[in-house]
């Protein structure tokens, strides 16, 4: 298999060939229609041409090798950006990975374990203002934890709790 055909299957990608003057000189890739349905390329393109100012210099970062991988939102889409230089010595190869539906199930993560974190705060002051003595054990009968009551029932504290069995307590 040719490198061209192997980089125009490149999946979920936009691969930019790209020469010393950052004008690029071939797009491959199969997102790389993207591309084509926002710029005119019967005319040479730059780097800076494509992206905002502000993605672009972080792009000559990930050039000068200041950096290995990039993170940019371009063309409504989230991708990974990493460079490497081509086989020929003659220019480079900008490699945009799409990761938005990653992105998404991310930031769905991120509420998911803020959601939960609330419920466990919920849950502990509703354990602790309890009036019952209450405990959570492993399935070996080792304390996970015990609200306040527990505690001065039992006159222990969650530190001595902890290296106790409910078993051994009830003895």
């Amino acid at each position: 298999m040719q490198t061209n055909e192997i980089l125009n299957n490149f999946p979920q990608s936009i691969v930019l060939s790209i020469d010393k003057n950052l004008i690029i000189t071939n797009i491959y890739g199969q997102q790389s229609k993207i591309l084509y349905e926002n710029f005119d390329f019967s005319q040479e393109q730059t780097v800076s041409n494509l992206f905002e100012k502000n993605t672009y210099q972080q792009l000559l970062s990930l050039l000068n090798k200041n950096i290995d991988t990039l993170n940019i939102d371009f063309l409504n889409h989230t991708y990974d950006v990493y460079f490497s230089y081509q086989e020929d010595g003659e220019g480079s190869l900008l490699y945009l990975i799409d990761v938005t539906r990653f992105s998404s199930v991310e930031l769905q993560l991120k509420q998911s374990v803020h959601d939960l974190v609330s419920k466990k705060e919920e849950l502990r002051a509703v354990f602790d203002l309890a009036a019952n003595g209450i405990s959570i054990l492993d399935h070996n009968g080792m304390f996970l934890y015990a609200n306040k009551f527990f505690q001065d029932m039992m006159e222990y504290s969650m530190e001595e709790l902890y290296k106790e069995s409910c078993i051994s307590l009830s003895s």
